[in-house]
Formats: C-alpha cells, structure tokens, sequence
C-alpha cells in the first residue's frame, strides 16, 4: 500500500491495482504521511490537524481529523510526520514537534514541544529511541526521548530525511 499527501492512495500498478483518491480532510491538503503498518496510517494537514485511520484504504469515513497543534484557536500547519509502533513525531511551521504515543488517542494524547524557529519540514524515527528532523538551521535530534537539539548547523532547507539504525558488531 501506498499513500500520497493530496488525499491519493492505492498500491502500486505492478500489483494489479489502481490509484485512488478520497478526501480524507476536507477543508485542507495533507502536507505529511506516515504508516506504521498497513492498518495504522497517520497523517498531517496545514491546519494543526492530524488524520489517522486503522483502515486506511477504506472510505474516507474511516480517518479521523483532530486539531493537535494550535496557538490560541487558530491551527498551525504542520510540515513533517514520521510514526513507528507506539510512537508518532510531527514538525510544524513555528518550529515545534508535536508527539504522541496514541497517535489515535485525540488531541489530548499529543504534546507540543518548542524546538527552534525555522519550520520542521522533515522528520524521521528509525526507532521509538531516535527521531531526526530537519528544519532550514541544520537538523535536530532526539535521542531516547531526552530534549531535541541542534546537531548538525546547516544554511538552507532540509526537506526530506531518513535515518536507519546500524547495528554495530563487536
């Protein structure tokens, strides 16, 4: 299975099926996407909002929207997600990462935690012991869930990362 910010979804066409569209938010575009499983996906939109569903092929009924990330009623767009089992991390515009352990839990089960200035437009966690976000300064860490911090200084946007664990042999 495959899912594309924009509301498209489908499974590549060497498997035999075809790409299709639902409208899984619909007042604004997803901007992130992120899928522990086939059956857990969780995305975000420029309004604060996180979109999750336990059957994302499904109808678009099957994904529920809710503001996570606001400042004083108004939602602020969120750029980046990346989620593994039992943990989900997205980055916004203002430069938080907003986190979660219950991606499907409802806003209470998220926590926004201010990281810089520069917005957080790419994100990713090998494991629930690491997540990697990258912003226009340079990228940010978190290791073993202690405080995000700046660890490689950058001048120009970081829009995409990924990052795999190696296991080191002794």
């Amino acid at each position: 299975m495959c899912l594309v910010g924009g509301s498209l979804r489908g499974r590549p066409a060497e498997l035999g099926q075809e790409w299709q569209s639902v409208n899984v938010d619909q007042t604004d575009p997803i901007t992130g996407m992120s899928c522990v499983a086939s059956a857990a996906c969780v995305g975000t939109d420029l309004n604060g909002d996180i979109v999750t569903s336990t059957d994302p092929t499904g109808p678009a009924t099957d994904w529920t929207v809710t503001q996570v990330d606001s400042n004083g009623g108004s939602g602020v767009a969120l750029e980046s997600v990346a989620c593994r089992t039992g943990l989900c991390v997205a980055g916004d515009v203002e430069g938080s990462v907003v986190t979660s352990t219950t991606a499907g839990g409802g806003a209470a089960k998220w926590t926004v935690t201010p990281v810089g200035a520069a917005p957080i437009t790419a994100m990713a966690c090998p494991s629930k012991a690491l997540c990697v976000g990258g912003d226009a300064a340079g990228l940010d860490r978190s290791l073993r869930r202690q405080p995000w911090r700046r660890t490689v200084p950058h001048h120009g946007d970081i829009v995409s990362v990924d990052a795999a664990l190696r296991r080191r042999r002794w």
